[in-house]
């Protein structure tokens, strides 16, 4: 390979990895759809339980101290079955903690049966993240 093509293919490389960043602000801006969602608060128990997908539930604590790269959410039964993995944006929860917070749909909450993006849950480890209000509210869901 040349110098000229190693050149184009390294700035071709750039470009998908700018249009990879830039599609993930702190306001959402340029996700697919915007919902109005009921969040609530999910207290992980002790050990490492698993989601609806076989994987460790990674609750919102780990994220925010680099420990794992998303955060699990719940919802209902047929959204899961319909985008198991599906990434969120919740711009309220990015300008709280003045990061970009990678939500996945990872498990079920059968108390949400019929709920679609309504409802979600956030997986807390920490008790006192239970009380925390933005969490507890609602919110703009943004599907990616």
């Amino acid at each position: 390979m040349g110098f000229k093509a190693l050149k184009m293919f390294c700035t071709a490389i750039a470009l998908i990895m700018i249009n990879i960043n830039d599609s993930y602000d702190i306001n959402c801006s340029l996700g697919q759809r915007r919902l109005r969602a009921r969040s609530y608060t999910h207290l992980m128990s002790r050990g490492s339980p698993l989601d609806a997908t076989g994987e460790r539930i990674q609750p919102l604590e780990n994220f925010l101290e680099g420990k794992s790269a998303f955060v699990s959410i719940g919802v209902d039964r047929h959204v899961f079955n319909k985008f198991p993995g599906l990434t969120i944006c919740i711009p309220e929860i990015n300008r709280k903690y003045k990061t970009i917070v990678d939500f996945r749909v990872k498990d079920v909450v059968p108390d949400f049966e019929g709920s679609g993006f309504r409802k979600i849950n956030i997986i807390i480890r920490d008790q006192n993240q239970s009380t925390e209000h933005i969490l507890n509210n609602y919110l703009t869901v943004v599907l990616y």
